[in-house]
């Protein structure tokens, strides 16, 4: 069996963008309360674009999603709320991941 790689590509495209869109929202509603629900989701969510940036072996998407992940994980054991400037911060992060992932949607590529 034969893995093409374009489509292998093109789902991470996709998969990504549904996925930091979802992290987006999620930072948004905890600007208004978060809760352990929100912090699990949007680990879970910048974890798994991480691991699927691995594929492609994209180490600044992989360092910009672990340092992510390190800060919101610290707020999360400490039972803080993430103030403004935490989730300017990561609106940010989400904004860079964004640019990573539509610099490879280039169909000349791959």
């Amino acid at each position: 069996m034969q893995i093409n790689l374009r489509e292998v590509k093109e789902s991470f495209i996709a998969t990504s963008r549904d996925i930091l869109q979802k992290a987006e929202g999620l930072l948004l509603e905890m600007e208004r309360g978060a809760d352990a629900n929100h912090f699990a989701e949007l680990l879970r969510a910048i974890h798994t674009i991480k691991g699927n940036a691995g594929i492609f072996e994209l180490k600044p998407l992989i360092q910009l999603c672990h340092a992510f992940e390190t800060r919101f994980t610290t707020l999360q054991s400490k039972a803080e709320a993430p103030t403004t400037e935490v989730i300017d911060m990561g609106l940010t992060a989400i904004d860079r991941m964004r640019a990573v992932v539509a610099a490879m949607d280039d169909k000349e590529k791959l």
